[in-house]
């Protein structure tokens, strides 16, 4: 409780991974849930079509000349067609309910991690309900775990992480649900291209710093040293 007391009189900036290493070095784990449509939070109800389940995001195929609407499905156990890399969406607008407390999503974009992407966009657009010009979006790796929809969708709840070493660590100790074969192997190659882009742009910065240093101390005429240690005169 005084590792967690410290931690809340802190400001933002200095919430560091450094510093949060210091306190614990198995803290700092990123995992939340995310809603994106204004409901109170309450378990599934089945028989109002409200589940609390991860939700698999199939793309609609065309049969007979006809092309079917995608669809979001519950799934026992969360698989590679659960894992979305990216997400995007905006909410409607009306004349009538300009500040309602719990807006609809009327449009929607989910980037999977597998590299397909699936737009689901309002049924039913008229006069009084549009799709509002501004748009949201959320990058990283996750699930949906509450879907429900009729003209507009009007419940998404999502959980997850911004990258995906976290929502390994996260699953490793979250027993709700198990984690196919498949998307984890999809999960570990995601991971280790976060892991390569992280040392890439670590790498670049160090240089840039290291250049700076050397930089500077052209502009210096006398270097001290004490200790091994380079001092400002």
């Amino acid at each position: 409780m005084k590792k967690f007391d410290h931690i809340c009189l802190l400001k933002d900036e200095q919430i560091t991974e450094k510093c949060l290493r210091l306190l614990n070095d198995a803290i700092g784990v990123q995992f939340s849930d995310f809603y994106l449509t204004n409901w109170p939070e309450q378990g599934a109800t089945p028989g109002k079509g409200i589940h609390f389940q991860p939700y698999q995001v199939r793309e609609g195929i065309t049969i007979d000349g006809v092309q079917m609407g995608h669809q979001l499905s519950p799934s026992t156990i969360v698989t590679e067609k659960c894992l979305i890399r990216k997400i995007v969406w905006s909410y409607t607008v009306s004349e009538k309910h300009d500040r309602s407390t719990k807006p609809r999503i009327g449009y929607l974009r989910l980037e999977m991690l597998n590299g397909r992407q699936v737009v689901v966009n309002m049924k039913t657009l008229n006069r009084t309900i549009s799709v509002h010009d501004k748009y949201h979006s959320m990058e990283g790796v996750f699930i949906i775990t509450t879907f429900q929809m009729s003209s507009s969708i009007l419940r998404l709840r999502i959980c997850g992480s911004y990258d995906a070493l976290d929502f390994e660590k996260a699953f490793d100790y979250y027993s709700l649900w198990d984690v196919s074969q498949h998307a984890r192997a999809l999960l570990h190659k995601h991971a280790e291209k976060e892991r390569k882009a992280h040392r890439r742009v670590t790498k670049e910065s160090s240089y840039r710093s290291y250049e700076g240093f050397e930089s500077e101390r052209t502009h210096n005429q006398v270097d001290i040293f004490v200790n091994n240690e380079l001092l400002d005169p």
